[in-house]
């Protein structure tokens, strides 16, 4: 099931993040990953209310998100998904879409015009999945305009 991010799950969704390192750009990062950081990030996202887990029996995904201002303009709003994991063994189970119909839902809900989601893995499937939820990729995102 898919519900908000509470201040509770930071802790699990941590973990989740650390486990998702070696798929992900983390692997390339020198310094490491920052719990402190990551803990900041989400507990804004938290509040916000932009923020899910996918929830079967412990967490198994998570999608991060911030809406704000386009910083050119003080009257366009979009969103950006900051970061997305799911367990593999959940992953063709729809979890992901799952979380990101969620995280489109609430971008009309505020009436967001422009969504952005960055994508750092590249599969026919992450590509399949996207295209099928209305986005097209512009170079290394996905954009989904209305």
């Amino acid at each position: 099931m898919v519900r908000r991010a509470e201040i509770k799950d930071i802790p699990a969704i941590i973990q989740l993040f650390r486990e998702q390192a070696p798929e992900t750009h983390l692997k390339h990062a020198e310094s490491g990953f920052s719990p402190r950081k990551t803990s900041n990030l989400i507990l804004s996202s938290i509040k916000q209310q932009f923020a899910w887990v996918y929830d079967k029996d412990g967490l198994k995904g998570v999608l991060i998100g911030e809406n704000r201002f386009n910083m050119f303009s003080d009257s366009i709003k979009e969103a950006h998904l900051l970061a997305i994991y799911v367990k593999p063994e959940f992953r063709k189970g729809m979890a992901g879409g799952r979380l990101i119909l969620e995280f489109i839902k609430e971008c009309d809900d505020r009436e967001t015009p422009m969504i952005w989601i960055g994508s750092n893995v590249e599969s026919d499937l992450n590509e399949q999945m996207m295209n099928k939820l209305g986005f097209k990729l512009q170079e290394q995102f996905y954009l989904k305009e209305r």
